[in-house]
């Protein structure tokens, strides 16, 4: 699994996609990459959260915990 929405200082699983440069990062921008047959742990920001809905109404194949608000 990769932690979508992380950073060096708060990453809950090994891998993880910065929203920065970071050598330690599997990848910067986890909007910008690809899906298709992950599986993925993510807690993005809020600003950011119908934009992840609507990667993953694209996206046929992943597998993705998400951590948001409950929203009527």
């Amino acid at each position: 699994m990769v932690d979508l929405f992380a950073t060096r200082f708060n990453h809950r699983l090994p891998l993880f996609v910065s929203p920065v440069p970071d050598p330690l990062a599997l990848a910067v921008d986890a909007l910008s990459m690809d899906w298709e047959g992950m599986s993925g742990y993510a807690y993005p920001p809020t600003q950011v959260i119908p934009t992840v809905l609507g990667k993953l109404k694209r996206t046929k194949r992943c597998r993705i915990i998400l951590i948001a608000p409950k929203w009527q």
